[in-house]
Parts: C-alpha cells; sequence; structure tokens
C-alpha cells in the first residue's frame, strides 16, 4: 500500500501521468493508456497494441515488445468521481489495457451524487467502495485523495476494502493544520490578554 500527500503522488509511482476528466469515456482512458505506455505509436497501430495486450487472437505487431519497455516505468492513473463514471466503471476499465490505477476524486464525487461534502453519508461511501472493489476485480490499483472529516478512520477502512494507495491530504493542507495546532497550544498557556495601559502625562 503506498501512502502519500498529494504533493509526493508522483514520487509514490516514479513517474505518474494524471488525467482529471471528471467524466472519462473508454476513448480516452484507451488514449490515456496510449499517450503514456506506447508514446509516440498513433492512430490505428495503436489501437492494433492495445486490442493484442487484451485478445490474444489478436496478433501483436512486432514492434510491441520494444515499444513496452521505455514505458513501463510509467504509471497511467485516471480520476473516477462522476456517477456516469461509476455505472459505466467495469466498461471503462475492460478497454482501457494496461491502465494502472484509478484515483477517487471525493469532491467532485459527492456533488455527482447530490450530495455535496456530505463524507459520512452511505452513498459516498458505497460508491468509493464499489470503484475499489471494481478496479481490484480488474487488476488494477485503486486509491482514493481524501483530507477531510476523519480522515485517517476512512483511509483505513478504504485501505481494508482493499485500496492499495491513499492519497493522505496535500501538503499545504498539513501545513495549515500543523500551525493551526501550534498556535492554539501557544495560546492555551499564555497568560490572557490585558488592556493596555498608557503612562501617566508628563505635566
Amino acid at each position: 500500500v503506498c501512502v502519500c500527500v498529494h504533493g509526493c503522488l508522483l514520487m509514490c509511482f516514479r513517474v505518474g501521468v494524471l488525467t482529471a476528466t471528471f467524466t472519462p469515456s473508454r476513448a480516452q482512458l484507451q488514449s490515456l493508456v496510449g499517450a503514456v505506455k506506447y508514446k509516440p505509436i498513433k492512430g490505428q497501430r495503436l489501437q492494433t497494441m492495445l486490442a493484442a495486450t487484451t485478445d490474444r487472437s489478436v496478433p501483436a505487431p512486432p514492434a510491441l515488445a520494444a515499444a513496452l519497455q521505455p514505458n513501463t516505468a510509467l504509471a497511467a492513473i485516471a480520476n473516477i468521481e462522476s456517477r456516469v463514471a461509476l455505472d459505466n466503471l467495469d466498461t471503462l476499465l475492460s478497454g482501457a489495457p494496461m491502465l494502472d490505477a484509478v484515483l477517487v476524486g471525493p469532491h467532485d464525487l459527492s456533488l455527482s451524487l447530490d450530495i455535496p461534502c456530505d463524507w459520512s453519508h452511505h452513498d459516498f461511501h458505497e460508491a468509493i467502495n464499489t470503484i475499489i472493489t471494481k478496479a481490484r476485480a480488474h487488476g488494477i490499483g485503486a486509491g482514493v485523495h481524501y483530507s477531510f472529516d476523519q480522515a485517517v478512520q476512512y483511509q483505513q477502512q478504504w485501505m481494508s476494502r482493499g485500496a492499495n494507495f491513499i492519497v493522505h491530504s496535500s501538503d499545504m493542507v498539513l501545513y495549515a493544520n500543523a500551525l493551526r495546532a501550534d498556535f492554539a497550544a501557544l495560546r492555551s498557556g499564555a497568560p490572557p490578554r490585558q488592556a493596555a495601559t498608557l503612562p501617566d502625562p508628563v505635566v
């Protein structure tokens, strides 16, 4: 399981390419995989190579092995953050060979589910669990980028469901939270503020 903050996500995957499409289509995910894994091959030859990775009856072009070698260190990650993407997840994942992982965008997902920022809502957690379960069933990674209420508790639950990478908050959120906690601790031990007193006027 990879646990990282948002600013270190690419370090976690060496080099990652993340598509932020709100409602990805099968063609968009295939384009993502093609751009990451098979660059600079394009067009019909790319489609033939993609088909050869999932269908053994399709002959692989001779260049396939050579094309894979330079790009195996690159990770193709797709955001899943809408009801449409959730409803079509099996079709999307089966049509994108060599996609490495999906990443849940919780804010946009909650808006698409008509439960904006309701992090404890049953539908929100059911959707995330569905995404994790289906992604892992297709043999790819599943992660969640979450930095809101009960972050650690929810992240542990998602890991127990099969999530294998967690983007825990972001560097700026962690920085702000640490400062807020330090300032609160300092203020709690400081003497109460007193009204400023002016010196007696000099006559």
